[in-house]
């Protein structure tokens, strides 16, 4: 669990935003991707990204996941933009869901 959070103000242009779904799935823009769906955006991504002789691109990508999601979930978007060499992961948190909240006593 988050322990600490900066907002999010910062709006960075192109930036791909990735939501990972309480079942695991991933989703673009509501649009469920497989593995090879996602892989062939980062890619296209990456490419969108490049400068004439950089080996990373400049474009950023946000994960969003859902709290339920178990890390590995997590741990295959992160890898699928690590293959795609994409180097600039953001993640999202939100304030918690007060009947999530433990009571303190």
């Amino acid at each position: 669990k988050a322990t600490q959070a900066i907002p999010d103000s910062e709006v960075i242009p192109g930036r791909l935003v990735i939501n990972i779904v309480k079942d695991g799935s991933v989703e673009i823009n509501k649009l469920k991707y497989d593995d090879v769906r996602l892989k062939n955006t980062l890619d296209l991504h990456y490419q969108l990204g490049m400068k004439s002789g950089d080996e990373f691109t400049d474009k950023a990508v946000l994960i969003r996941a859902d709290h339920h999601v178990e890390y590995g979930a997590v741990q295959r978007v992160m890898a699928a933009c690590m293959t795609s060499k994409i180097w600039k992961i953001a993640f999202a948190t939100k304030d918690p869901d007060p009947k999530y909240q433990k009571k303190k006593k």
